[in-house]
């Protein structure tokens, strides 16, 4: 089953809370982990859950604008061809981290 549509309100919040993320993000440094191979992952990333499509993408999308180059998502949140359309139009696939949750 999918989600309800966000109401008026929780998209104003989302508005509001995005302009404040993106301010953020720009004024500073967002910690990493190094992985195995010595890649540097972010250990921040924009969790996805309860975005229907549409605002899965904005979100993805200005994440990587404001300079967030990870993202969290899950098959159950049931927005993946949203954040993937936002994955698509925000950075070439070498700079991007994508975790998920399996059930």
């Amino acid at each position: 089953v999918a989600p309800a549509p966000p109401s008026i309100l929780s998209l104003s919040l989302l508005a509001t809370t995005t302009t404040v993320f993106v301010a953020a993000c720009k004024s500073t440094s967002i910690p990493s982990v190094e992985l195995n191979d010595g890649v540097r992952m972010p250990v921040i990333a924009l969790g996805t859950g309860g975005y229907d499509n549409d605002t899965a993408a904005g979100a993805v999308l200005t994440a990587f604008e404001a300079g967030m180059t990870h993202v969290h998502t899950a098959y159950d949140y049931y927005n993946l061809p949203g954040v993937g359309e936002g994955l698509s139009k925000a950075a070439e696939r070498s700079e991007m981290f994508l975790t998920g949750m399996t059930s």
